[in-house]
């Protein structure tokens, strides 16, 4: 380990420095969620190592929404092997974490070379997220949507509602907080709420890019649940998806999620050999998995 560097917390001014030295690096780990991964600079627990030549590596553990920090950065510039600042820059993030009421700290396992550190820090496997794709045919029928449902658009008054819905419809580890809703919004191909009685019951992000569309979000409120309210957004999506000549939709879910699995296979998905794992610190993940 080289005897010239300091240890400091991630600014804004960084950001040229990340592009430059890390986004291209060998060992590089980005959080899967919908803000940019510098869009965290400024915010904390943040840390990098530097020397004379700039950041060695990054790490950020980041809380939000509140009570659950997931592991957002952990990067190191080429030639820097990823165990030599671990063990420093995490320490340091799970100091700035406030003891009193410790959030939840959560990781995705989606670089093998990562796997190794999360289990040497006390990390314990929690379950894994698959994938699953369907190919869009164009000849095919559409997908009838169930009365009462109904489908459109998302409007930006919906979200405080969207943002209820999510945190009502998922375990706490896979919230949403309402800015990340509000991002989810602005940079989603497809956003749309399903109504019943002109109420907002569920609600759909999905991406795109040149060929396929992902999404990336599906929630419905959990006093209509088995009312055909999921069911009714994917309908609505393929249509959507079709409309606009997308050849394929994909998702993820979590292996152990029966009743999301249980309906994409029956509209039409299959499962791809693709999967990653989930990580959480400490004793949180046994209590979790109770």
């Amino acid at each position: 380990m080289s005897e010239y560097f300091q240890i400091r917390r991630a600014a804004p001014h960084d950001r040229p420095q990340f592009s430059a030295q890390l986004n291209h690096a060998d060992h590089v780990y980005y959080h899967l969620d919908w803000s940019s991964p510098l869009d965290w600079l400024g915010k904390q627990p943040f840390w990098v190592a530097e020397d004379g030549l700039g950041i060695r590596a990054a790490l950020a553990l980041i809380e939000d929404p509140p009570g659950i920090a997931w592991l957002r950065i952990y990067a190191c510039r080429r030639g820097i092997s990823p165990d030599e600042h671990w063990k420093t820059l995490f320490a340091k993030s799970l100091a700035d974490l406030d003891p009193n009421t410790p959030p939840t700290i959560a990781a995705l396992g989606l670089k093998e070379w990562l796997i190794p550190l999360l289990r040497d820090a006390g990390f314990h496997y929690h379950q894994a997220i698959v994938t699953l794709y369907r190919e869009l045919d164009k000849d095919e029928n559409d997908l009838p949507i169930p009365p009462p449902v109904f489908i459109r658009l998302m409007e930006e008054e919906d979200l405080p509602q969207v943002a209820a819905i999510d945190q009502q419809a998922f375990e706490p580890i896979w919230q949403n907080s309402l800015p990340q809703i509000e991002i989810s919004f602005q940079r989603a191909r497809y956003a749309t709420v399903a109504e019943v009685d002109e109420q907002i019951v569920g609600f759909q992000f999905s991406t795109s890019n040149l060929f396929s569309i992902h999404l990336a979000r599906l929630a419905v409120h959990p006093l209509y649940l088995r009312r055909h309210i999921g069911y009714a957004l994917a309908a609505d999506l393929i249509q959507r998806c079709k409309r606009d000549q997308f050849w394929e939709l994909t998702v993820n879910t979590q292996d152990n999620n029966h009743a999301s699995l249980s309906l994409y296979q029956k509209i039409g998905f299959h499962r791809s050999e693709q999967s990653f794992s989930v990580w959480v610190y400490g004793p949180d993940a046994q209590q979790l998995d109770k």
